[in-house]
């Protein structure tokens, strides 16, 4: 892997000031897993925005928590906990064998009907999607960073909101000409 691509380089290139990182690997084990998420909650207890890098994203129903290879995937209840705490959340997600944009769609509603969050965006590259689950108190200032890097990252990265995801989406939408509406 490249320098560039690892947390280590961003870390010391202070590439992200005011950043807090959480570099621990997750386990396959409960236990394990317990301990290193209860580590990673005590020292982000104060973030207003977490994210979350598994090697391939949320769980899948073939991989259950406690097998073999589960560390590679995010917890659903792993995320409802952060949402829960206040957090808003973003989340590396790989794509599925299934067309692009009814995975994200179903991503989208799985994330707000599982942590009940006020705004659920996409951010479509080639090959992988973030998505950004936004808590009221921070929509307003996320859904203007969304739209900078979708006028930032044209042509590399999408960004799409579903409108039936955010409440009062249409307050917003003039400020966000460049941001792909999903149709629903």
């Amino acid at each position: 892997m490249s320098d560039g691509r690892r947390l280590g380089h961003v870390v010391d290139k202070g590439l992200l000031s005011g950043a807090v990182f959480f570099d621990e690997i997750v386990p396959d084990d409960r236990n394990g897993r317990a301990r290193v998420m209860s580590a990673s909650n005590e020292l982000l207890k104060e973030s207003e925005l977490v994210f979350f890098d598994p090697d391939n994203g949320i769980e899948i129903e073939t991989c259950r928590p406690g097998h073999k290879q589960s560390s590679k995937y995010l917890l659903w209840d792993e995320v409802a906990e952060q949402y829960k705490s206040g957090k808003s959340i973003l989340v590396y997600q790989h794509f599925r064998r299934e067309q692009r944009q009814a995975f994200i769609a179903r991503m989208s509603e799985a994330f707000q009907r599982r942590t009940d969050c006020e705004a659920v965006v996409c951010f479509q590259t080639a090959n992988v999607a973030f998505f950004l689950l936004i808590q009221q108190v921070h929509l307003e200032r996320l859904l203007r960073a969304s739209s900078q890097v979708a006028r930032a990252w044209l042509g590399q990265i999408e960004v799409i909101i579903h409108p039936q995801l955010v409440y009062g989406l249409e307050q917003h939408a003039q400020r966000l000409p460049t941001i792909a509406r999903a149709e629903v």
